[in-house]
């Protein structure tokens, strides 16, 4: 056998590695990236927003067609919670302002009380945070009068500055603690009454409608009264927050959530009860009355409310003292709330005799440890 050309062994060496070089090229080249398909394989319709809608919307059919839209979308992506078709809308009411492009949820609509806006008339909305009067109690469809509290002519006054007005909508999802926004139905007058009202940081409150007639409101007159005295400035209010009265100091309190966590708020005033077991009685007396509150925090838990409420008080020194030896007695405590116009009497109220009373009761917390002896 002849010995083979050593050229023609290298030229086809070299031929192989390019034909080898491209096949692998080829089959270890990456596919573009695909859409990673749904776990489950299964989709499910729900119902967006395709545009912005306030809270209060009214969901009839043509506000249905413009307003939402169906859309088809995997299992995994979907809340736990949707409304899968448009017509299921028809005839209830969000509770809630929606984006653009938010999944609708059915525990934001609601059914009955669905109030138009009446033709010739304009929506418009105002903070209540006055925490007595009617204030979280009114539903849309409701009627009642607006008051507003300012000043005027250096005094504080109290005026009716709309005269049995339509709720439209009520907004609760504003911050912890809520301040409810109330919308109402109301004309072009009506509207510039609550604005200058609004500009003269009026504190707005809502009042039932009285059974008994009575003569229609004076706009112009209330106007009048609302624009003669530009010059005044709104009476002096302790600020939201840590800012603490000259020789008071901030202590906060867990409390058990009561109906009261949505209208105790910073500048109110509460009273704090003790209840306790003496031996086989129960006793309940006040340990703090007329305490000013600084701060509040709570926390809300979805159709729970609030599970929790820390409120911050400004107490002197034997304030203080009474509260730490009613929390070290074990008492329950719970707040009660004053009226802001006043005229709440305190009974009697000595807080030496509150600190005696607790004073004489057993202590519900271990005893500290004595220090160790010295070796």
């Amino acid at each position: 056998m002849t010995d083979a050309n050593p050229k023609r062994v290298w030229w086809l060496v070299a031929a192989g590695l390019l034909v080898g070089g491209a096949v692998g090229a080829v089959a270890f080249r990456q596919p573009p990236e695909a859409k990673r398909p749904a776990v489950s394989g299964f989709t499910v319709s729900v119902v967006v927003a395709t545009r912005d809608l306030p809270v209060g919307t009214n969901l009839d059919a043509e506000t249905v067609a413009a307003g939402v839209e169906t859309k088809t979308v995997p299992l995994e992506e979907a809340p736990p919670k949707y409304v899968a078709a448009g017509e299921s809308l028809f005839g209830k009411r969000l509770g809630r302002a929606y984006r653009a492009g938010e999944v609708i949820h059915p525990d934001d609509l609601s059914v009955g009380n669905v109030s138009y806006l009446p033709p010739g008339q304009h929506m418009y909305s105002v903070n209540v945070a006055c925490p007595v009067a009617r204030a979280g109690l009114v539903e849309p469809g409701e009627r009642v009068d607006v008051m507003a509290t300012l000043r005027i002519g250096g005094q504080a006054r109290t005026v009716v500055a709309f005269q049995d007005a339509l709720v439209l909508a009520v907004d609760v999802s504003g911050g912890l603690p809520p301040v409810p926004t109330y919308s109402f139905a109301v004309s072009r007058k009506q509207a510039l009454v609550l604005e200058l009202a609004r500009a003269k940081d009026a504190a707005f409150a809502l009042a039932a409608v009285e059974a008994a007639p009575r003569p229609p409101q004076d706009l112009d007159a209330t106007i009048d009264l609302l624009s003669d005295s530009p010059d005044d400035k709104p009476a002096a209010a302790v600020p939201p927050g840590l800012v603490l009265p000259e020789g008071a100091q901030a202590v906060a309190l867990e409390l058990p959530p009561t109906g009261l966590g949505g209208f105790i708020v910073p500048g109110g005033r509460v009273d704090v009860l003790a209840t306790v077991r003496d031996g086989k009685k129960a006793k309940a007396f006040p340990i703090l009355v007329n305490v000013l509150v600084v701060a509040v925090d709570a926390l809300s838990e979805p159709k729970q409310g609030v599970t929790k409420l820390t409120v911050t008080f400004a107490l002197n020194e034997p304030q203080a003292a009474v509260l730490a030896l009613a929390k070290d007695r074990g008492c329950v405590l719970s707040p009660v709330l004053r009226n802001p116009a006043g005229g709440d009497k305190d009974d009697g109220y000595d807080i030496k005799k509150v600190a005696e009373v607790l004073g004489g009761l057993p202590s519900a917390t271990a005893p500290l440890a004595p220090p160790p002896r010295a070796k």
